[in-house]
């Protein structure tokens, strides 16, 4: 893990001359910014829950604000303490990280009881939620793995057109987790989940872009081609998004779809690992792109390098979604 981090930085600093001068936010950009950021201060003095919400998670990431754990805190005990199912997880989630046990356990069944709670009367994402939660059990949640219950909460989630427990309820069928292993049941939610995405992903919606390049990688609900996959991960990639950096990355590494090409493979790589928002993406891409140096020459990575600041240019002229600012 430091071994990674380090890389991310020593990545950063590479490209520093492009995530900084050139590509800091411009002055409308930062009005617009501080607009959201007063419009949901407002709403969350007023008692919105979702917006104290928001406003907290703004806080914890830095997001528009100074990172300020204090106030992240603050923010979602006040959604929280409203019922808000989302602000009591996080808040769980906080305690965990400063190593409050009982504190974070106590948020996380209070979550687990506001979530029954909501899907009792249909929230999807609360149903989604729970199948998630009796699909790997947690302790911490004091629930125990129950594939059963599992796929009982995807269904309902996936009857209401949640494309992401339509294909999570296609993986329970496929593998026989809680249901009758039925491969054409599966099939039949992979292809209602990829329907949505593509729907999704042709408005623009890089994380749809990216599931949908997923699913065409494995052929889940769609015939397997690697040539789609691509481009789905490109549309994504090139709207910042980092998972798909690293999984075109990958194609171009092991030559699926397209000719084998370190080069792009490691640019893709070293844009994934410096992305501000890659999250498990900029992991990923440190971590892959240092394992295929080992296999490239000196005059390769220095190309790469290039590649990789170019790529950069051109995502955050295009997006906006790679300044750090």
């Amino acid at each position: 893990m430091n071994r990674t981090m380090l890389a991310a930085v020593m990545l950063v600093f590479l490209l520093g001359a492009t995530a900084s001068g050139d590509n800091s936010p411009s002055a409308d950009d930062v009005t617009n910014e501080n607009g959201r950021i007063e419009s949901l201060r407002r709403q969350a003095d007023l008692g919105w829950p979702s917006s104290q919400w928001l406003l907290a998670h703004a806080y914890e990431t830095g997001d528009g604000v100074p990172q300020d754990y204090a106030q992240a805190v603050r923010w979602y005990r006040a959604a929280a303490e409203q019922g808000y199912a989302l602000a009591q997880e996080a808040l769980g989630d906080m305690y965990s990280r400063g190593q409050n046990d009982d504190e974070a356990v106590r948020w996380y069944r209070v979550a687990v009881a506001q979530f029954h709670a909501d899907a009792s009367v249909g929230d999807a994402y609360a149903q989604r939620r729970l199948g998630g939660l009796y699909h790997s059990g947690s302790d911490s949640y004091g629930i125990k793995q129950d594939y059963a219950t599992s796929a009982k909460w995807y269904r309902l989630a996936a009857e209401q057109g949640d494309a992401q427990s339509q294909r999570r309820l296609g993986d329970m069928y496929r593998a026989g987790e809680g249901v009758p292993s039925d491969y054409h049941e599966a099939e039949r939610w992979y292809w209602r989940a990829a329907e949505q995405y593509r729907a999704k992903a042709e408005q623009g919606d890089d994380d749809a872009q990216w599931i949908l390049g997923r699913l065409y990688e494995e052929g889940d609900g769609v015939p397997q081609d690697s040539t789609e996959a691509i481009h789905w991960f490109r549309r994504a990639a090139e709207r910042g998004h980092g998972r798909a950096q690293v999984d075109l990355g990958l194609l171009y590494q092991d030559g699926e779809g397209v000719l084998i090409d370190y080069v792009a493979a490691y640019a893709w790589f070293s844009v994934a690992a410096a992305n501000p928002r890659g999250g498990i993406g900029a992991l990923l891409g440190s971590f892959f792109r240092d394992d295929l140096a080992d296999r490239m020459t000196a005059d390769q990575i220095a190309d790469g390098q290039r590649l990789a600041r170019t790529l950069w240019d051109r995502i955050e002229a295009e997006s906006g979604k790679l300044t750090t600012g």
